[in-house]
């Protein structure tokens, strides 16, 4: 069994990148702060809080297991990895809400730029990311995430991958979400701009369909209307490239990520209502 004061030892091998030092002064954490970490599951009609109680490398997974619930946490749970992540989602949906606000006007200069193959990102978001890095080592990321990374490396720009990774592996809604609706992608729809995009677009439904926190579906608009840049050949040949290249048994939930997903009261994993995956944990643990 791992120690709490073992955390810093464990997780200090898996991190990469010239700045690591400064995400790890903030995970040496002493013991006595650790008793205290909590994990908070928050909705409408539901607080679920549970102190942390250990902390393992398993299968080269950083698992996190907190008091009263029955399967662990896969990342780091520490207060600044969970604060720069936020940071990434914000910035990566201020890209997207822009893009979606735009006139006509605006959307056309996007695209001359994208045809005239310009960065049409700013280099401060950038920046950001670089000065604020959280990276492990390939082989430590969860089986999930790491076949992301390796569909989208070498295809998007390095620091926006390590940001998206960043986000898969420490915001279990956000992948939980990606695991739920990939299994159900028709890779033979994968064939030119209109049918590309309405197949993308059918799975953003299903998102929406199931999605019942407030705050979402708005975020699923704004990709929605990034769609549009499909338009653009080469953008069009890489998120082809990527959707045709996933294996989608690597991205499948696995049985902690079920049993998660089946607390969730704001989002329908699986098309299931809220008392049907409630069963199957009551079912398979004897408790929720």
């Amino acid at each position: 069994m791992t120690l709490l004061s073992e955390i810093f030892p464990v997780i200090k091998p898996l991190l990469v990148g010239e700045k690591k030092h400064q995400i790890l002064e903030h995970i040496r954490t002493p013991i006595r702060k650790l008793h205290d970490v909590q994990v908070v599951m928050n909705d409408k009609e539901h607080t679920d809080s549970s102190q942390l109680i250990d902390i393992k490398l398993e299968n080269n997974i950083v698992k996190a297991y907190y008091e009263g619930l029955q399967e662990p946490f896969f990342g780091i749970p520490d207060e600044t990895v969970v604060r720069i992540v936020a940071m990434y989602k914000r910035l990566f949906i201020l890209m997207a809400s822009s893009f979606a606000r735009q006139n006509i006007v605006g959307k056309g200069i996007t695209f001359l730029a994208l045809l005239l193959n310009k960065d049409i990102l700013p280099d401060w978001l950038s920046h950001i990311f670089e000065a604020y890095p959280i990276r492990l080592q390939d082989q430590y990321y969860i089986p999930c995430v790491k076949e992301i990374k390796r569909v989208l490396t070498g295809r998007m720009n390095e620091t926006y991958v390590n940001a998206i990774i960043a986000i898969l592996e420490n915001d279990n809604a956000y992948r939980h979400r990606l695991q739920d609706i990939l299994p159900l992608l028709d890779k033979a729809q994968l064939r030119g701009y209109k049918r590309t995009r309405n197949e993308i677009r059918r799975l953003l439904g299903i998102l929406t369909e199931r999605e019942l926190q407030e705050s979402m579906p708005f975020k699923y608009n704004a990709i929605d209307k990034l769609t549009l840049l499909l338009l653009i050949p080469r953008i069009r040949k890489v998120v082809i490239d990527i959707l045709n290249d996933i294996d989608i048994e690597k991205v499948k939930m696995t049985k902690e990520d079920i049993y998660f997903t089946n607390r969730y009261m704001i989002y329908k994993c699986r098309g299931l209502s809220r008392e049907d995956r409630q069963k199957e944990n009551i079912k398979k643990y004897g408790v929720l």
